[in-house]
């Protein structure tokens, strides 16, 4: 098998990325941390990169970069995504190497694999916010004086409609539309891969909340909803941080350790609250704006026999049979 050049690989991971309607930041970040690596290592094919060669890297990423463990992991997280992309976009990161047939050297990328030995306690479950500790947390972020009442209504935004982070941040006045049915509808625009969505707000506090802020704040039309420190577009590290005292001041735990919460964990609860009340899965992943609806279902919960014949009978009831 002839010998694969970095540069052709990059061409053909842009590609790939581009056909499967990657956001431009996303692929931006992928090729960056890519070609950092091909930088450092200064190797012309990508047979030539080895076990060694790539804990040098990490070795250099720690002591001469200075980088932290969740920056050198999400390095690497890239790095593992571009092989498996090149190679066989089917591999698994445990046993990558059997599968590179024709390319010997690559048990080198089973490394990309292993994650640093402080996140080896990460929780991967998906956790939901019960009633007392939103109780607790809002309670909380409503006693701080100064951007109280906009904290709040973020936190509760993304809580109540399902909203990915990025999203709530990118919200404006006009993306607040009245329906034909006569009930409020948001529109996502360029979310994740791209898309737009619509749905309705059926959470009235929330849209009440939104409405008011709009208008006692003047914000205009096309202006964004929540301004970050500057007056522009808020980051999500903003948002994130914003999250975290809230939760940090009902005493509740936050991080990817087990049992703590993390934004992503609004969103799953908006989800989870949904499945449980009986919501039609695929009406939730439009919501959402999930891909798959096997995405939606991963958030259900276990729930015992009494709960499911009392949730069954309630449906059964508006059938009218």
């Amino acid at each position: 098998m002839s010998r694969l050049k970095f540069i052709e690989a990059i061409a053909k991971y842009n590609i790939y990325m581009l056909a499967n309607e990657t956001p431009s930041n996303t692929i931006r970040t992928h090729l960056s941390a890519v070609n950092r690596f091909f930088k450092w290592c200064q190797c012309e094919y990508i047979e030539d990169i080895t076990p060694d060669l790539l804990m040098q890297y990490k070795i250099y990423l720690r002591e001469i970069a200075r980088a932290g463990g969740n920056s050198i992991n999400t390095y690497f997280a890239y790095l593992r995504v571009f092989f498996k992309t090149i190679f066989d976009k089917q591999y698994t990161e445990t046993d990558l190497s059997n599968h590179c047939e024709g390319y010997p050297n690559h048990r080198a990328v089973d490394i990309l694999g292993k994650r640093q030995e402080q996140y080896k306690d990460k929780d991967d479950t998906k956790k939901f916010i019960t009633k007392d500790h939103r109780k607790k947390m809002f309670e909380a972020v409503g006693n701080i004086k100064k951007l109280g009442t906009r904290n709040k209504l973020m936190i509760e935004t993304v809580l109540f409609c399902g909203l990915r982070k990025s999203e709530v941040l990118s919200l404006r006045p006009c993306d607040i539309t009245d329906s034909e049915v006569g009930s409020k509808m948001m529109t996502i625009h360029k979310s994740k891969r791209n898309k737009t969505r619509s749905f309705f707000v059926l959470n009235p506090d929330v849209l009440e909340g939104l409405l008011k802020y709009i208008d006692v704040n003047g914000i205009q039309y096309e202006n964004y909803i929540f301004k970050g420190r500057y007056g522009g577009k808020m980051t999500t590290s903003q948002f994130y941080n914003i999250f975290k005292n809230a939760f940090e001041l009902a005493g509740l735990p936050v991080g990817r350790k087990n049992g703590s919460y993390t934004t992503h964990d609004l969103r799953g609860t908006f989800i989870t609250a949904m499945l449980d009340a009986g919501f039609n899965a695929e009406d939730i992943a439009e919501i959402v704006g999930h891909k798959d609806i096997k995405q939606t279902l991963e958030y259900r919960r276990k729930s015992n026999s009494e709960e499911k014949l009392n949730r069954q009978k309630a449906l059964y009831k508006k059938t009218g049979l």
